[in-house]
C-alpha cells in the first residue's frame, strides 16, 4: 500500500540478547573468538509486523594483533636497536616475535620483541626488515620497511709531527 517500512532488530551473543544494541549495526567491542553473534529482524509499516527472521549464527574469529611501534634510523658505525612492541585486540598477551627477512647478524628477542644489529662495515646500504609478530591463536602481523646503513667513514691518520722552528 506504498507505507514505508522500518526494522527492528534484536541482537544476541551466545543466545543472550544485547540490551542497547538495536540498530542495524552492531558494536563487536568486547566480543571474544568463539562467540556466537544473531540478529533477529522485524519489518513493519506502522500497521503491520512481519514474522521475525533470524539470521545465521556469525562465528567471532580472532583478530590479528598490531604493531603499535615504528623504528628509528641507524647512525653510521652504531648498532640499531628497535623495541618492536604490538597489542592484541583480545588482550593475549602471549604475543611472539620473529625476524622473517633481515641482514646477517640482526636478532629479535621472540618474547620482549628488541630487535638489535651492530652493522659491520660490509654491511652499508639499504636493508629489507620484515618483522612479525604472531598471537596464540595463530594471527599475525608483519612490518616491512628499509634500513639505511651509510658507509663509515675512513678514520683520517693523525698526521706526521709537524717541526718546529723557533724565531731567529
Amino acid at each position: 500500500d506504498g507505507d514505508e517500512v522500518a526494522y527492528r532488530y534484536r541482537w544476541t551473543v551466545n543466545d543472550e540478547p544485547q540490551t542497547g544494541q538495536t540498530g542495524e549495526r552492531f558494536d563487536t567491542q568486547g566480543l571474544r573468538p568463539g562467540d556466537r553473534v544473531r540478529v533477529e529482524v522485524v519489518a513493519s509499516d506502522g500497521d503491520a509486523e512481519s514474522d521475525a527472521a533470524w539470521s545465521g549464527v556469525l562465528l567471532v574469529g580472532n583478530a590479528a594483533p598490531e604493531i603499535v611501534s615504528q623504528p628509528a634510523g641507524v647512525a653510521p658505525g652504531a648498532p640499531f636497536h628497535y623495541a618492536l612492541r604490538a597489542r592484541d585486540p583480545e588482550g593475549d598477551r602471549n604475543l611472539r616475535f620473529s625476524l622473517r627477512k633481515g641482514p646477517a647478524g640482526m636478532t629479535v628477542n621472540p618474547v620482549l620483541g628488541d630487535v638489535d644489529w651492530v652493522p659491520r662495515a660490509d654491511q652499508a646500504g639499504m636493508h629489507p626488515i620484515e618483522l612479525a609478530v604472531e598471537d596464540s591463536a595463530g594471527a599475525r602481523a608483519v612490518q616491512a620497511f628499509e634500513l639505511s646503513v651509510a658507509a663509515s667513514q675512513p678514520t683520517p691518520a693523525p698526521g706526521a709531527p709537524q717541526a718546529h722552528v723557533p724565531p731567529a
